[in-house]
């Protein structure tokens, strides 16, 4: 059986070629994705949920392998960045009052805080690992920094 996933901004389907059907998977104006990330080399997909959750999917046939769930109810997950390499994945989670860069492996499933806002209204703008996946870069509208992964 052959599928391909195909979506647009409110849903996400599965278009069944053997038995010629598109059905619909999930609504992802309900579930808030913040990002999605896919490896085709490993057979594995993470979706990053903005209401403070991190799922895992592999195998064959695919399915839920891990998932991370942050108890930070204040919190939504705004900007998502992986370095595929080293399986660290960044996280930047925002509140009105004041934003975070956490950083998840997820290989361990350990956790850290790499960085939090300081100014009043400031606000993180982009992620972005380096080339050899060592520094992660965050952008906020004062200023850009580098930190150790």
């Amino acid at each position: 059986m052959h599928r391909f996933v195909v979506g647009n901004d409110a849903n996400t389907y599965e278009w069944d070629t053997e038995n010629d059907t598109l059905t619909r998977k999930y609504n992802c104006v309900y579930y808030e994705c913040t990002a999605l990330f896919t490896n085709p080399e490993k057979s594995c997909a993470i979706l990053v949920h903005r209401q403070n959750g991190v799922s895992l999917f592999g195998g064959e046939p695919v399915r839920l392998e891990k998932q991370y769930c942050f108890r930070q109810p204040e919190y939504l997950i705004d900007i998502a960045c992986l370095e595929e390499n080293s399986g660290i994945l960044a996280l930047a989670f925002a509140r009105p009052d004041h934003e975070k860069v956490v950083l998840l492996d997820l290989v361990t499933g350990l956790e850290r805080t790499v960085y939090s806002t300081f100014r009043p209204g400031e606000a993180i703008e982009s992620l972005c690992f380096s080339g050899d996946g060592k520094e992660l870069l965050i952008t906020t509208q004062y200023q850009c920094l580098a930190c150790e992964t």
